[in-house]
């Protein structure tokens, strides 16, 4: 299989691609349906899936990868990385990989000395933002993973942050989605897409765009880590103390589902415009679709191929859910977003923007009753052709099950965007107003960044 194959400057991505497209259509087209070496779960409640995370790091015995886009200082980033440096006490190999730019802990640089000083943990960061070299900007890490005891993976568009993962108030909850994967039989390795997230990880991990020490740390910084590592061992003693249900096992195995096939998808490692590859496997996939596509997403900003794309797809019922106007946190997004709002509406889709607490952060789609696609990818241009992204490409009634149950509460709490770009009337659901000054700031933004949607 070409996923076990180490990085070299001869491998391209384009390859990757073609293989694994030819051998996922393969299976899911032509070969009969039989369970596949691999179980999995949708994990959508937010303190589940924190407490989840926690668990299998400190339940790890072997190895920990981790790739993650950001890291926010708060609650849950001091248990994560607690249970990270009780995992590496353990003799757990640990290696993080983070975004140079959005990755690098700047609010907490003294729990990344404290990690980087760790003896069993690596960090290394994707293209190290620097001024004096403006190509690397736009080249940014975007995936979210974690791989334990090279058995167990989850993904998804979470981001380590207390938002995505503890009640803080209704203003901040960000709800989100993952998806865990687990393989029972090592012998299935060489079928199961462990293989594939580990070689993915390889990737990224030994790539040229990958530095692993752009931080020096001096002694003083060194003395000041130690500090904070010990206080962050006092705090999480606390948070076991005024918050035990932050610690309360959460039983998922019960929850697990047989999968037929399981297919990592990702953007190729490339600076600048990259081919958009993976959105192109997501029209493979739409292909497919003989009654509905349901696709969630933060902000829908499609170009003007994708919006030819996304109209040639020919099937009964295409769903968007998006945030509302009022719902979502990100303001230059939500520009774009209503400046395609029109199209949108007016599109053969129906497109529901969501009104209930929070904001939406999933990237999801479904496909009929058996394909679902969980990850990173974002309907926007810079998820297309800019940033690094991964997709699981999951075959499975049961697991499709569970992620309509999760679409549907989301499109419960959504509005119907109509032509006119009112909202059609929904009596179970109360539209969220949206302050005056957000609403000026963001229509200000639509035409400043309308040059700049490309990215977006």
């Amino acid at each position: 299989m070409y996923w076990s194959t180490p990085f070299t400057p001869g491998y391209t991505a384009v390859m990757h691609r073609r293989i694994m497209m030819v051998s996922m259509f393969i299976s899911l087209c032509f070969l009969p349906a039989a369970d596949g070496p691999d179980r999995a779960v949708i994990i959508d409640d937010r303190l589940e899936a924190g407490l989840i995370k926690i668990q299998v790091i400190e339940q790890s015995e072997t190895s920990l990868d981790l790739a993650y886009h950001a890291l926010f200082p708060g609650v849950y980033l001091d248990l994560f990385s607690s249970a990270l440096l009780g995992a590496a006490d353990q003799g757990v190999a640990v290696r993080l990989l983070t975004d140079g730019m959005f990755g690098t802990l700047r609010g907490d640089r003294d729990l990344r000395r404290a990690l980087q000083l760790h003896p069993g943990i690596e960090i290394r960061f994707y293209e190290p933002f620097s001024l004096l070299a403006p190509w690397r900007w736009n080249n940014r890490l975007h995936d979210k993973l974690l791989i334990a005891d090279r058995s167990l993976l989850i993904m998804g568009g979470a981001n380590i942050d207390d938002r995505y993962y503890l009640d803080i108030g209704t203003r901040d909850i960000t709800y989100d989605r993952e998806v865990l994967v687990l393989l029972d039989d090592p012998s299935q390795k060489h079928s199961s897409v462990l293989s594939q997230a580990e070689a993915y990880f390889n990737l990224l991990w030994h790539h040229p765009f990958t530095d692993d020490n752009p931080f020096k740390i001096t002694q003083a910084q060194e003395a000041r880590a130690w500090e904070r590592r010990d206080a962050l061992q006092e705090s999480v003693r606390s948070y076991r103390g005024e918050d035990p249900e932050l610690f309360t096992p959460v039983d998922w195995k019960n929850r697990l589902v047989p999968t037929d096939q399981i297919t990592l998808l990702s953007n190729p490692l490339e600076r600048g415009r990259k081919e958009p590859l993976l959105w192109r496997e997501l029209n493979e996939l739409f292909s497919l679709a003989e009654k509905r596509i349901v696709i969630q997403s933060p902000y829908i900003i499609p170009n003007r191929a994708m919006r030819r794309e996304i109209g040639e797809i020919q099937v009964d019922r295409i769903t968007l859910l998006s945030n509302s106007l009022a719902s979502s946190p990100n303001y230059p997004a939500m520009a774009g977003h209503a400046n395609h709002r029109r199209m949108l509406a007016r599109s053969t889709a129906d497109l529901y923007e969501y009104h209930g607490p929070g904001s939406i952060h999933g990237k999801s789609i479904l496909i009929d009753e058996h394909i679902s696609a969980v990850g990173t990818f974002n309907i926007d241009p810079r998820s297309t052709y800019f940033s690094t992204e991964s997709m699981l490409v999951i075959e499975s009634i049961p697991l499709a099950s569970q992620l309509e149950e999760s679409l549907e509460r989301i499109q419960q709490q959504s509005l119907l965007v109509a032509d006119d770009l009112t909202y059609a009337y929904n009596p179970e659901v109360t539209p969220r107003q949206t302050g005056f000054f957000k609403r000026l700031f963001i229509a200000l933004l639509q035409i400043i960044t309308l040059p700049f949607t490309f990215l977006l």
